[in-house]
């Protein structure tokens, strides 16, 4: 995908999701620090910043996914797996409204193939909280092969909209 589509496609997600109104509501979001060729989220961050959103970030700690607050001065490194984080970012208790996932590949029955080390299965098993992958469409495939513990999504956006 060269640069010009990845940002079209990006920014289509974006207001894909701008319409969702779960997203509307939500004031705490949990969204990742994307990576190419994940969709690019630094957008979708920074109208959270605007709109007054608290933003919360998926950091790694002794093999465990843990949130963190992310604000829009702090200054990101390279951490675990190549995800960017806050640099001193410290766990927080927080129960976020949504949480906005990074998928490989999504099926027709919104489950998600993600990196394979299922951080975000384990979060999901233990916190009650509304899941929305974020991907693009070319990479939505008929099935995907689950495991018991594969937590699918409440719903899939993608530059070409919805799937519920």
């Amino acid at each position: 995908m060269n640069e010009k589509i990845y940002v079209n496609c990006s920014n289509a997600i974006l207001y894909n999701l701008l319409e969702v109104p779960e997203f509307q509501h939500a004031q705490k979001v949990f969204i990742f620090i994307s990576k190419y060729p994940e969709p690019f989220t630094r957008d979708i961050i920074a109208f959270c910043f605007m709109a007054k959103k608290e933003v919360y970030v998926p950091i790694i700690r002794n093999g465990e996914m843990l949130l963190a607050k992310y604000n829009p001065t702090d200054e990101l490194v390279v951490a675990t797996y190549g995800i960017k984080e806050p640099l001193n970012a410290c766990p927080v208790e927080v129960m976020p409204d949504i949480a906005i996932v990074p998928m490989v590949a999504y099926d027709d029955n919104k489950n998600r193939l993600g990196h394979g080390k299922g951080y975000y299965d384990k979060y999901f098993a233990n916190n009650d909280v509304y899941k929305i992958g974020i991907c693009f469409s070319r990479y939505g495939i008929p099935n995907i092969d689950c495991d018991e513990h594969d937590v699918p999504m409440d719903m899939i956006i993608t530059e070409e909209g919805y799937l519920l």
